[in-house]
């Protein structure tokens, strides 16, 4: 013991020569020399990691309250109450999400897992991108940072008490559509003023086409959607009793 104190006294420069203090002190430091061996650097503490966040997606809908299928591409199908939040990078993108209610036309909305991607990027890689799925979430922090953090599902009514009162609530909701694309049109042509879309893997001169195609593609997507609205219109039906317990909107 006290020769392996006096190797470790000797690497760290200690007098062992000096007989009076080497008889005070052998004993207490060949107990510490036993207990901790010779004295080393301390290792560095292993960086912690950071704890892993899930982020999931709120699935709201007009009426409120509605039933819904959640689907994805793993297999796995979720039925839930609207308003709920869902974990879409467990079930899978594209998940489909389709809503139902009693007097009201079945609706369903695709959500793609590209939400940090620019919308014209989205629309020119084949995403039907509609103001209802078009919400974007920013950087990924996390599982889940892929999908947008709100999708909001629209039902219309298809059943009235008259072709008037038909004609007044779909009025009501083409104009409210139309201003929802209206905003959508005006961040996507953002994008390319503020150069937002990379350019990375693309050409100077490609920019433009992509903005110009991604816009093309925005608006036949508008179209559409204004089209299978009008088409809901003409299709209700004039008259149906009383019912407490459609919801409206």
């Amino acid at each position: 013991m006290i020769l392996y104190w006096h190797a470790c006294a000797l690497n760290s420069g200690f007098d062992v020569n000096s007989k009076s203090k080497f008889g005070i002190l052998a004993p207490s430091l060949a107990i510490l020399a036993v207990l901790g061996g010779c004295a080393k650097e301390p290792a560095p503490l292993p960086v912690p990691t950071p704890p892993k966040v899930v982020f999931d997606t709120l699935i709201t809908s007009q009426p409120d309250g509605l039933r819904c299928n959640v689907a994805g591409t793993h297999g796995q199908t979720q039925t839930v109450t609207t308003p709920r939040l869902v974990s879409m990078s467990e079930l899978g993108g594209p998940v489909k999400i389709r809503c139902f209610a009693e007097n009201f036309w079945t609706e369903q909305v695709a959500v793609s897992a590209g939400s940090r991607k620019p919308l014209l990027v989205r629309a020119t890689e084949g995403e039907k991108i509609t103001p209802a799925n078009a919400a974007v979430r920013g950087p990924d922090v996390g599982p889940g940072g892929e999908f947008p953090r709100q999708v909001t599902v629209t039902l219309h009514r298809n059943a009235f008490k008259s072709a008037t009162e038909r004609d007044s609530y779909y009025a009501k909701q083409i104009r409210r559509l139309a201003k929802d694309w209206v905003r959508l049109m005006a961040l996507a042509k953002s994008e390319c003023e503020s150069s937002v879309i990379s350019q990375k893997g693309r050409s100077a001169v490609s920019l433009p086409t992509v903005c110009r195609e991604g816009l093309q593609r925005l608006e036949a997507r508008k179209r559409a959607e204004m089209q299978v609205v009008e088409q809901q219109r003409r299709r209700s039906k004039r008259a149906y009793p009383l019912d407490t317990h459609t919801p409206h909107i």
